[in-house]
């Protein structure tokens, strides 16, 4: 989302095709990502909320409750994040998909909740039980880097992430703050580094950089 504010303007008018075709739930949970990276998270949770009032599949209560849990946490709000992580937990089980690919987000969001409690070692456990081919773990595991004083591993996770996100994210506020923490001319060469590997190789080095 390089202009949140002309991504809002484009999915407001991708709503109305998507609610035609049976639902625009996914929409929704695009825009209020957009809402909050264009300055305003309180229209972003009005949006989620109203995609959680309506009659959204398990998959999108999910979405829509994790991106609701990353606002709290981001907020300062850990036990509100700890709630909506939670609910998304409970929603993925009742998909049938406690394993499938929502575990990395989870895991990645338990992580950074960690990390906002100063609970360095409970972020490790959350980021050693997800898999390592996800850009959401990647980020975590750049956050626990830079929490444990290694801006340059943090920053060849932050590349990885780009990598397999296949683009950059640089409104995302969590990435907006590790890039501020770590830029200097080393670490930018460590994220370019990353950046530039092949998808296998990125999982490598997040694997790799995952704390024992």
């Amino acid at each position: 989302l390089g202009d949140p504010t002309a991504a809002v303007e484009a999915l407001q008018r991708a709503r109305v095709p998507a609610a035609e075709l049976g639902g625009d739930d996914l929409q929704l949970i695009w825009l209020a990502t957009a809402r909050e990276y264009a300055g305003d998270p309180q229209a972003a949770r009005d949006t989620l909320a109203s995609v959680l009032a309506g009659k959204p599949s398990a998959h999108h209560v999910v979405l829509a409750r994790l991106r609701l849990g990353d606002l709290d946490r981001r907020a300062g709000d850990v036990h509100g994040a700890d709630r909506q992580y939670r609910h998304a937990e409970q929603a993925a089980c009742l998909a049938g998909e406690p394993d499938g690919p929502f575990r990395a987000a989870h895991r990645a969001a338990g992580a950074l909740l960690a990390l906002a409690r100063d609970d360095t070692a409970a972020a490790a456990a959350e980021i050693r039980a997800a898999p390592p081919d996800a850009a959401q773990l990647a980020v975590a595991v750049a956050a626990l880097s830079s929490a444990r004083g290694d801006p340059a591993t943090a920053a060849a996770a932050l590349g990885a992430a780009h990598r397999l996100r296949g683009a950059p994210d640089p409104l995302n506020p969590d990435i907006t703050r590790l890039t501020a923490q770590l830029n200097d001319q080393d670490n930018a060469a460590a994220y370019a580094d990353a950046r530039a590997l092949d998808r296998s190789a990125a999982t490598a080095l997040v694997r790799d950089a995952c704390p024992r």
